[in-house]
């Protein structure tokens, strides 16, 4: 009798991979990274202490400027898809925005020259996780409950190229696997909280990378001082 890697495959056979391949494309496309050397001269970005974003917030005044950027922003697109109309920022309704979308970037780490030298391929900054979030007007942040935080997918093997990488690809399937999104909530009557979705994100670090948000640093990378938060982007197969 033919073992299983002698036998052909069947039509559902074949149909089961490829929606399995396409999956997978989705999903690593939907782990991208953004270039962390892009945030200082964006009005869409600002720098903060990696204690606030644990806390799950920031200034209200910081807050409030990133809201009048999105409504910039907004408001110029709407002008671009409609020429005849003249442009006015905002219309009414859209002058009542308390809330936008973010991605929050925790951690940024410098890879260490080796013999002081760098390497190709790892002689970039990387930002092992980004959690999206909702920033509300007076600072504070909550979760998108249908948006979970991810680590990107070229910081995991295999990989085609050589590059700085923090843990395989296996290990973070099977962390999501076992510990589907969003957390189950600390406070049931409460909801799921900032606080949950930074615990999670720390566990899937810690589950593929062996680091913690808080303690990520080690011989071989320089953490920035600040973490970012910025307005959120088309991304993967969005």
């Amino acid at each position: 009798m033919a073992d299983f890697s002698e036998r052909q495959l069947t039509e559902d056979d074949f149909t089961s991979l490829l929606l399995k391949y396409w999956r997978n494309c989705l999903a690593d496309a939907d782990r991208t990274a953004f270039d962390p050397r892009d945030f200082d001269d964006s009005k869409e970005a600002v720098g903060i202490p990696l204690g606030d974003v644990a806390n799950g917030r920031i200034s209200a005044v910081k807050a409030e400027s990133l809201i009048t950027v999105y409504k910039d922003k907004k408001g110029k697109k709407n002008q671009k898809s409609n020429n005849r109309v003249r442009y006015s920022p905002l219309k009414s309704d859209e002058d009542e925005i308390n809330e936008v979308r973010m991605l929050v970037c925790p951690v940024i780490a410098a890879p260490i020259p080796e013999h002081g030298k760098q390497i190709s391929g790892k002689d970039k900054p990387i930002t092992p996780v980004w959690i999206p979030a909702i920033l509300h007007k007076d600072g504070h942040l909550t979760p998108v409950l249908d948006d979970p935080p991810w680590i990107p997918r070229g910081l995991l093997e295999p990989m085609e190229t050589y590059s700085q990488t923090l843990g395989y690809l296996e290990a973070s399937d099977k962390f999501l696997g076992a510990n589907p999104f969003p957390p189950r909530a600390d406070d049931e009557e409460l909801g799921v909280s900032w606080g949950d979705v930074w615990r999670y994100s720390n566990e899937m670090l810690r589950a593929v990378a062996e680091r913690t948000l808080e303690n990520f640093p080690r011989d071989d990378f320089t953490v920035w001082s600040l973490s970012y938060i910025f307005l959120d982007r088309p991304r993967g197969s969005a």
